[in-house]
C-alpha cells in the first residue's frame, strides 16, 4: 500500500521504557561478551539496563556481536511506533507491511501493522488507525 493523498493524520510515539542498553550474550559454554548500545543508552538517559541471552551457536565474538545488534535494532524498532489514520480499507489486516509516504512529515518507510482500530464519525465517516512499526527487508517478525 502506498498512502500519499489519503493520510488523516500521523502521529509518531516513542517508548524507551523496556529498552535495554547492556546486553550479554552467553554461548553453550558459559563464554560471554558484553555489548552496550549508545543511542538507547541516550534514550534512557544513561541508565544502564541489563538482559542476557544465551545462544548456544554464538561461539566466536563476532557471532555475539550480531547477536546483540540485533536485539538493540528490534528494541529500537518496537520502541519507535507510528499511529497512522486513513479511510477504512477492509484488506488490511495484522501483521501487513506497508509503504507509508506522508507529504507532510518525511515519512517514507516499510512499517508493520502491530495494531489496528475502527472508528466512526459523522464528519470523517469510517476510519482506520494503523499503529504500525518500523521494518526493513529481512526483518523478523
Amino acid at each position: 500500500y502506498y498512502y500519499r493523498n489519503n493520510i488523516v493524520t500521523v502521529d509518531k510515539s516513542i517508548d524507551f521504557s523496556r529498552a535495554r542498553s547492556h546486553i550479554i550474550v552467553r554461548d553453550e559454554n558459559g563464554n560471554m561478551s558484553s555489548f552496550l548500545d549508545k543511542e538507547i543508552l541516550i534514550e534512557l538517559k544513561g541508565e544502564i539496563r541489563t538482559a542476557s541471552v544465551l545462544v548456544p551457536w554464538a561461539k566466536t565474538y563476532e557471532l555475539k556481536k550480531l547477536v546483540a545488534a540485533r536485539l538493540f535494532q528490534d528494541m529500537k524498532r518496537i520502541c519507535r511506533s507510528l499511529q497512522i489514520a486513513i479511510p477504512c480499507d477492509p484488506t488490511i489486516d495484522l501483521l501487513d507491511r506497508i509503504r507509508v509516504i506522508d507529504k507532510e512529515t518525511s515519512t517514507n518507510a516499510v512499517f508493520t501493522i502491530k495494531g489496528l482500530r475502527i472508528s466512526y464519525s459523522p464528519e470523517g465517516g469510517l476510519m482506520q488507525t494503523l499503529e504500525v512499526f518500523w521494518s526493513e527487508k529481512g526483518s523478523v517478525i
